[in-house]
């Protein structure tokens, strides 16, 4: 069964990883697109992202033997450290992002948990313009300035304290109907326990 991730629960999870990963060296990425996993390989331990999204789940997984022939399918292999875990404010996307000790430009790889769509990136330099059209979208046109994700909700920066928010719902300000559309970090998911003051 898969883990169903809204924004709250990915960047509680964005934490948790920035806190045990930062540091850490990445010895190898494999991208399996049969099974839709995704390996990490640190020196100590190793991780598997399963990105089916009727399954997915992120595990600790016995580490691969590292031989020659092995370590040469992997994305990318050694000498990368674990910078920072990155999670753009109410958002489902997960940016790890990487550091070389030399000189080779930095490399993010990137996660999206949307409900029924898992994928994952891998990404060196800068993306500075997008590629491919996105139908419907005018933003995802060739050739155009890529920007990242600006959520339109409300508190995407800060939460409110508990004052604010009980300001806010007397005020009915917007529509009992549209609050979980219209707040940060809320979803169909955590709605019952932020309501109920859990």
């Amino acid at each position: 069964m898969a883990l169903l991730f809204d924004s709250a629960l990915t960047a509680a999870l964005g934490r948790e990883l920035d806190r045990a990963w930062v540091g850490q060296r990445l010895e190898a990425v494999f991208f399996d697109g049969e099974s839709r996993r995704v390996r990490l390989v640190f020196r100590e331990n190793a991780w598997g992202w399963f990105l089916h999204p009727l399954h997915g789940v992120l595990v600790r997984i016995p580490p691969p033997p590292m031989n020659r022939r092995r370590r040469d399918r992997g994305i990318l292999v050694g000498r990368r450290l674990v910078q920072r875990v990155e999670v753009e404010p109410d958002a489902r996307r997960l940016n790890l992002k990487l550091t070389s000790e030399s000189d080779e430009p930095d490399e993010t790889l990137v996660f999206e948990l949307v409900t029924n769509r898992w994928n994952a990136i891998y990404i060196v330099g800068r993306v500075r313009t997008v590629l491919h059209r996105r139908p419907g979208d005018p933003q995802f046109r060739s050739g155009a300035e890529w920007n990242p994700f600006i959520s339109p909700r409300m508190w995407t920066d800060s939460l409110p304290d508990p004052a604010e928010w009980k300001t806010f719902l007397e005020s009915g300000t917007i529509p009992d109907s549209e609050v979980t559309r219209r707040i940060a970090y809320l979803s169909s998911i955590n709605e019952a326990a932020v309501f109920a003051g859990d």
